[in-house]
């Protein structure tokens, strides 16, 4: 581990004589120990970094295509279906959303309890 990390501090200052280099290095060595830390998952975190500068650029080709107009990625059945899915994806993660769900989930259950026992 001493020769890794020796070569991660060679490495970036090597390539433009900075010590700030050094420093970014560092911090984000510190961010990725916290985040393994608190058990976020890295694969997710990696692949952000990879795409987002691809779709970073195939949105901004897309948007001078349209003119600028955003409606044009929900005219198709194929992306207003992706568009609603991820939407709905992303609503599902937050927390609150989920126990609200859960909750009237479990109303409705003891609901129709309620009802079957009173009809027995």
């Amino acid at each position: 581990m001493p020769l890794v990390f020796c070569l991660c501090v060679i490495g970036p200052y090597a390539l433009t004589q900075r010590i700030f280099d050094i420093w970014v290095m560092f911090f984000f060595g510190v961010v990725g120990y916290v985040l393994r830390r608190l058990n976020y998952p890295m694969a997710p975190l990696v692949l952000g970094i990879i795409l987002g500068s691809l779709l970073d650029k195939s949105l901004r080709r897309g948007l001078i295509l349209s003119n600028g107009d955003i409606t044009a990625f929900f005219t198709r059945p194929v992306s207003a279906g992706f568009a609603i899915l991820i939407a709905l994806i992303i609503l599902l993660s937050i927390p609150a959303v989920r126990r609200l769900l859960q909750f009237k989930r479990k109303d409705g259950d003891a609901n129709r309890e309620k009802k079957a026992n009173s009809q027995d």
